[in-house]
């Protein structure tokens, strides 16, 4: 029986705990892990995993908002858009208790929706909150005030040029954003990890596995085309 492919992409900003998280849901050590606010990942990575024989490839990109600056990392995530097009969403790492988008994150979802001309572009987001506790007899209680802050906070005044630029790619915003919760950043290996998170992860793979095509077709162009052009087709 032929598998089947599904690519997600990973993005966050540095420190969030992106190769934590690949390294968890995987079951595997292949992510180098790095210490708080220090970019461990400057090329994006491929990991593959196999889950109700289908595989997974979770494409680890570069951390956001280290010191180095943005402008390599983001040419590395342009660069595996083109290189792995079979997408089923963009997995957005937060910890569990931001409530509002980053200046970076904005920027770089930006770029996104830039490369991505889908007026349906956040269907294909899915969030994952990370450090979360999900054992803690708080963590319902907390996860109720922060769930949904994120389509909130883009509606506030501060966000008014963020609306602004996807009326212009006439991208609506949803009611709310599929979340996930997830704590993969402990010092257990990582299948123990897994099985800490097994709940969660199931419901990821198979929102993933049962997610349109994000497109069609994609031209097979080099990042420097992509700056100039943009030029992704559904």
């Amino acid at each position: 029986m032929t598998s089947n492919k599904f690519s997600c992409l990973v993005l966050g900003e540095t420190g969030v705990g992106k190769s934590s998280f690949i390294n968890a849901i995987t079951k595997t050590s292949k992510c180098e892990v790095g210490n708080e606010g220090k970019a461990c990942t400057r090329d994006y990575d491929v990991i593959i995993t196999n889950y109700n024989s289908n595989n997974f490839i979770f494409i680890d990109t570069p951390g956001l908002g280290d010191a180095k600056g943005d402008k390599d990392n983001i040419k590395q995530i342009k660069q595996a858009i083109v290189d792995y097009p079979e997408f089923r969403c963009i997995l957005m790492l937060m910890k569990f208790q931001d409530i509002r988008l980053s200046d970076p994150m904005v920027k770089i979802l930006q770029k996104y929706m830039e490369c991505f001309p889908l007026k349906d572009f956040w269907k294909y987001v899915f969030i994952i909150r990370t450090h979360a506790d999900t054992s803690h007899k708080k963590f319902e209680r907390e996860k109720k005030k922060i769930e949904g802050s994120i389509v909130k906070c883009i509606k506030q005044d501060d966000f008014k040029d963020f609306r602004q630029f996807m009326d212009t790619k006439g991208i609506a915003l949803p009611d709310l954003i599929t979340e996930f919760y997830v704590d993969c950043d402990n010092e257990d290996e990582p299948e123990e990890r897994f099985e800490s998170n097994k709940e969660q992860f199931n419901l990821i793979f198979n929102s993933i596995g049962n997610g349109l095509k994000m497109f069609k077709e994609i031209k097979k162009i080099d990042s420097e085309e992509l700056d100039k052009s943009g030029t992704f087709e559904k």
